[in-house]
């Protein structure tokens, strides 16, 4: 009870001392209304993705604190000055949000619409973006982050860099190899396919699925068996660290028969990209093209 009376206070004050002028739309005398985005200097993003988005479009300035998992579950370096001073916080809630005066949160649609709701009836904006599964969808959402902050230039810019880099990695995809994203940590496999990022990710990289599954679905060691894959996606702590997944594969006397795992085709992904929802889907799949072509050369 205590923490909602806090909360419910919170929200009073904050709503007070929100500025009118930057409500949104405004009537012009010479022609209909025009909408006009508030200067945000105060960015709370509430996940990673949503830090990894706006960081591509401002600077850490621009930021009053980060969630704490930026540290562990980020490919970009968010302990370097200036975004390691960047205050941290631990739970998408109304109180510690608001606690850091934000102008815009920054959230993802599967966070709880109550929190949503408060922040929202305290003044701040909310900008939820949707769950990203295709590179169309990091697209759309970095443009409409754009438009939110004011930074539309910036984002287009963005886009056409993305681009460049797009050309240059169709150009180098060109494996075909099938292939399963597989993760195993000794107590049950799953598959990820049709709709996660993962399979996005293989598809960029030139690599087919042929998991069968959609979504990430438990499998048992026979769909690994029956479809025998050219190479087995896999995800590990870091890009130079044996995860258990890769461990099972090579340790298992009945999975070390794949035929991926006897010519040495396991193909690892940092967790933070194997998982990624956010722009870094682009470097996870030039990374995993980096991974196929060394397995390649390698034989």
């Amino acid at each position: 009870m205590r923490n909602f009376w806090l909360v419910l206070a919170t929200v009073a004050l904050v709503a007070c001392t929100r500025d009118p002028e930057h409500a949104g739309d405004t009537a012009s005398s010479d022609g209909p209304a025009q909408r006009i985005v508030p200067t945000v200097l105060r960015i709370v993003p509430t996940t990673v993705a949503a830090a990894e988005y706006a960081r591509e479009l401002v600077g850490a300035e621009r930021f009053a604190a980060v969630p704490d998992q930026v540290g562990e579950w980020s490919t970009r370096d968010f302990r370097a000055e200036p975004w390691g001073s960047l205050p941290r916080f631990a739970r998408f809630a109304a109180e510690p949000l608001l606690a850091h005066r934000p102008d815009l949160v920054i959230c993802n649609e599967w966070q709880a619409s109550e929190t949503v709701g408060v922040l929202r009836q305290a003044g701040v904006r909310v900008v939820v973006l949707p769950t990203a599964t295709r590179w169309a969808d990091v697209q759309a959402n970095l443009t409409l982050l754009g438009e939110q902050l004011g930074r539309e230039t910036e984002a287009k810019a963005c886009l056409a860099r993305w681009e460049v880099r797009l050309a240059a990695l169709r150009a180098r995809a060109t494996s075909g190899w099938r292939a399963i994203a597989y993760t195993n940590d000794g107590s049950g496999g799953t598959a990820s396919g049709d709709g996660t990022t993962i399979r996005t990710i293989m598809e960029m990289a030139g690599l087919q699925d042929v998991s069968g599954v959609r979504g990430h679905a438990v499998v048992d060691y026979e769909l690994l068996i029956v479809r025998d894959p050219d190479v087995l996606v896999v995800g590990a702590p870091s890009s130079d660290e044996r995860g258990a997944t890769e461990a099972l594969l090579r340790s298992d006397p009945v999975l070390r028969s794949l035929r991926a795992v006897q010519l040495g085709r396991i193909a690892v992904l940092p967790t933070g990209l194997y998982s990624t929802d956010s722009p870094t889907i682009l470097e996870a799949a030039e990374l995993l093209v980096t991974r196929i072509e060394a397995l390649q050369g390698s034989k």
